[in-house]
């Protein structure tokens, strides 16, 4: 499992380019939990939920950062 967040400004009318998302996750190459068709869902689940739990905070952390 890999997460993926991402920021974007709102359009406005003016805008003469389209502006590229912002990232809201810095992630390394260890931030991903891969799961083999063999693994017990059961057995795995406690390290998928902390993963999703320490990314979704840390995206809404950036987040509300940028609000200001």
């Amino acid at each position: 499992m890999t997460v993926y967040a991402e920021l974007v400004d709102p359009e406005s009318d003016e805008a003469q380019t389209a502006v590229e998302p912002e990232s809201a996750l810095r992630l390394g190459p260890t931030d991903s939990v891969t799961l083999a068709y063999t693994d017990d869902l059961a057995e795995r689940w406690p390290e998928l939920e902390d993963f999703l739990r320490r990314t979704l905070l840390a995206a809404t952390e950036y987040f509300i950062e940028r609000l200001g």
